[in-house]
């Protein structure tokens, strides 16, 4: 659920920004949420 809100988190940040910026941003959040989450079950 931490992950969750984690990633949420960022999302309401990139809301801010322009479109091009908001898909590589998302890329990233995406990568750092997927991260997050296997390494939870590591």
């Amino acid at each position: 659920m931490q992950q969750i809100g984690i990633y949420r988190y960022y999302n309401l940040q990139h809301l801010n920004s322009g479109p091009a910026s908001n898909i590589i941003s998302n890329q990233v959040t995406f990568t750092i949420y997927f991260a997050c989450y296997y390494c939870y079950f590591i």
